[in-house]
């Protein structure tokens, strides 16, 4: 991390505990639905304990937030930045959820 820091002189490590972490995702709108971005989209470079994947497997099948809930949160961030990239993006992976939903009640 000190290398990293280094080399990137603005990059700010933070480091919260997976309680901490996951109060922020379900109860701050706007920081949580960046987290749930990071949760869903990025590679866990190390991960010695299985923390980020168990938050990750703890999110998918929440009964406080529902994926879709966060999908389209993730929708109006990225209209809120103005990255229509990400407005299809997130739009595209809302589609396949609810296509893979319906398949399964039927």
């Amino acid at each position: 991390m000190e290398l990293l820091k280094e080399k990137y002189l603005n990059v700010n490590v933070l480091n919260y505990t997976p309680e901490i972490f996951e109060e922020i995702l379900y109860k701050d709108e706007m920081v949580g639905t960046f987290l749930y971005m990071i949760c869903r989209e990025n590679i866990i470079l190390y991960d010695k304990y299985g923390t980020f994947m168990s938050i990750r497997e703890r999110m998918i099948n929440s009964k406080i937030k529902s994926e879709e809930v966060f999908l389209r949160q993730c929708i109006e961030f990225s209209k809120k930045i103005g990255s229509e990239k990400w407005v299809r993006k997130f739009d595209k992976t809302l589609m396949h959820y609810m296509y893979r939903n319906n398949r399964k009640r039927t």
